[in-house]
């Protein structure tokens, strides 16, 4: 197949490309003004109309991507048979993200093969901009979060108060606070951890070496920043994809890519075992599943709400009884989104909808017989915490179509494994802490292991 737009003409161009599809991923949480970077996709549309100019045969894409609006648009429709009859604006709005979906996925479809075959590309391209962007945080330096999975102990005490969300100057204990700071391309730590997991994995599986040196301790400094940093959506991320990872290494009985992916999980798991942020938020979910989800307890032994200001406040939005689990807050929510799904599987068990996550959400709250921990109310309303609980209770058994490709795309020995150390911890880590289908390039990285999987196993001619 000829890639007109690639090989013929521009290396700028094929530049331009990666660098796009490189800040819609990886610099997602950014906002310049009006101007989110997330939406940096949508730069793509004159070289998706070049593509398609130099090359009609390309035109079965906007067939393809058609094809999944009408998809994703009836299943909509038949989750929310109400809106047949009534269009309001909300509807309007889904209308709008499922064209979205479907323009990326165009974009995926025409331009796959570049970011496959640029994927060293795509990560020189962030580590400068991620790098440059560190000094100009550090140089107008703000306080982070002192209690955070992972990261590095003040044990020299360098900061001894520190001021809390409410202005409050609070004293901190030695080696209590954690050495960190505001980084401004990302919000929160745990929006970092969403994309740079496979990152860290890909530099040190094939990247990490003395032959440029420069490169070399580039890449240092960059994971030494990765881990001040810290989250647990980063450390859990990589402890499960490195375990996944070296699991596939074994079955190919290539035992000489190992070391370096042993080595970084031992690193990864010192830091994680170590910290007691990060061992707490474990046991709290641990003790929450068990106790709520396995064998349904939790329910009969937790606290009800005595402030009756918490209970009226809480109960204009809900018919539930409102409860407390003393557990940690992260951990709350995560169980709670499980009862959300659990609800929301027997409730439609094909699913609520493109986007309507929120729906299952709120119908969880509304029926009398269940109760929730009044302090999650509004958390992760539409995401549900992790892209894993949004996209089956969305979908529902549809949604296990996808999630049996996936394996199957794991453990494919066709598929190259340097795609796997790319595009599966982008997924994997947003099953266990995500933002949507819009965010951190989770729709974009779905899409092209979608087609990577048909493409190997099922076309001779690729997509």
């Amino acid at each position: 197949m000829k890639f007109s737009f690639i090989h013929n003409n521009s290396k700028l161009a094929n530049n331009l490309v990666v660098f796009i599809f490189m800040s819609t991923i990886m610099l997602w949480d950014f906002k310049f003004y009006s101007l989110h970077f997330k939406y940096l996709i949508l730069a793509l549309i004159p070289f998706l109309i070049f593509e398609i100019y130099k090359d009609s045969k390309k035109i079965k894409y906007i067939y393809y991507s058609i094809l999944i609006f009408i998809l994703l648009f009836f299943h909509l429709i038949f989750s929310e048979l109400k809106y047949i009859e009534k269009f309001n604006n909300i509807y309007d709005i889904k209308i709008l993200k499922i064209l979205y979906f479907s323009y990326i996925s165009l974009c995926v479809l025409i331009f796959f093969p570049i970011i496959e075959n640029n994927k060293k590309k795509f990560i020189n391209f962030f580590i400068p901009i991620f790098l440059i962007s560190t000094l100009i945080s550090l140089f107008y330096f703000e306080y982070d979060a002192p209690y955070f999975c992972g990261g590095i102990p003040d044990y020299f005490n360098f900061f001894e108060y520190y001021k809390n969300n409410n202005g409050e100057t609070i004293a901190v204990n030695k080696g209590e606070f954690k050495l960190s700071f505001n980084h401004f391309l990302y919000e929160e730590n745990s929006h970092l951890g969403m994309v740079i997991s496979p990152i860290i994995i890909y530099i040190t599986f094939y990247l990490l070496n003395l032959e440029n040196k420069f490169k070399f301790i580039l890449y240092l400094i960059s994971f030494f920043i990765f881990f001040v940093l810290s989250s647990t959506t980063l450390l859990l991320g990589l402890i499960i994809n490195l375990l996944i990872l070296i699991f596939i290494v074994i079955l190919k009985k290539k035992i000489s890519g190992i070391y370096k992916l042993s080595f970084l999980l031992i690193f990864t798991l010192s830091i994680f075992t170590t910290s007691s942020e990060c061992t707490q938020r474990i046991s709290s979910l641990i003790n929450l599943y068990y106790k709520d989800i396995l064998i349904g307890k939790f329910l009969t032994s937790s606290k009800k709400i005595e402030n009756k200001n918490a209970q009226e406040t809480n109960n204009k939005n809900s018919n539930g009884t409102l409860v407390s689990s003393g557990e940690n807050l992260s951990a709350e929510v995560n169980a709670h989104a499980i009862k959300v799904l659990i609800n929301s599987i027997k409730n439609k068990p094909f699913g609520y909808g493109f986007d309507n996550y929120y729906i299952a959400y709120n119908d969880y709250l509304l029926e009398p017989q269940n109760e929730f921990f009044w302090r999650v109310e509004g958390y992760n309303k539409g995401d549900g915490g992790n892209n894993f609980i949004k996209l089956f209770s969305e979908f529902g058994i549809f949604s296990l179509i996808i999630f049996i490709i996936i394996i199957l795309y794991i453990f494919d020995k066709k598929i190259k494994f340097e795609n796997k150390v790319f595009f599966v911890p982008f997924i994997i880590t947003q099953f266990i802490r995500g933002a949507g289908y819009f965010n951190a390039g989770f729709s974009i990285i779905l899409l092209m292991i979608l087609i990577d999987y048909i493409n190997t196993n099922y076309l001779e001619k690729k997509i």
